[in-house]
């Protein structure tokens, strides 16, 4: 009796969820928020590096967590890949419609792919989609 009591105690508190862990929907929004504070650094180096602004702490300070935070989560969340890969999907689609947005209120084409160069770079998702598939 004993040995089951202990073996269900540790399984009920590997599957249980930190403390500090951000809930999927503020993850997502975090995510999506970074990928578009990199995007808009991609297009506006320039003038973004002259405010001299660290946009990732931007959007940490925005959701009130710090990167720890975010990077345990992120570790909480690529360690359930299942999740994670729900979370992706919520992100793809509200990320290209903030960048088509983006794209219209400035007027900036999206990079466009180089012919020559055959090897395409992933982003940071389609690796994690990539590893979990």
């Amino acid at each position: 009796m004993g040995i089951l009591s202990l073996f269900s105690v540790s399984c009920t508190s590997e599957n249980k969820k930190p403390a500090q862990v951000l809930e999927e929907e503020q993850m997502r929004a975090v995510i999506e928020d970074l990928l578009f504070a990199n995007e808009l650094y991609t297009r506006k180096k320039k003038e973004i590096d002259s405010l001299e602004v660290d946009l990732s702490r931007s959007v940490f300070k925005k959701h009130g967590i710090d990167s720890t935070i975010f990077y345990e989560s992120l570790n909480y969340y690529l360690d359930r890949p299942e999740t994670f890969m729900e979370i992706y999907k919520k992100i793809e689609s509200d990320i290209k419609r903030k960048l088509d947005s983006m794209d219209k209120i400035y007027q900036v084409p999206r990079p466009k792919k180089d012919k020559k160069d055959k090897k395409e770079k992933k982003s940071f998702f389609e690796g994690i989609k990539e590893m979990t598939e």
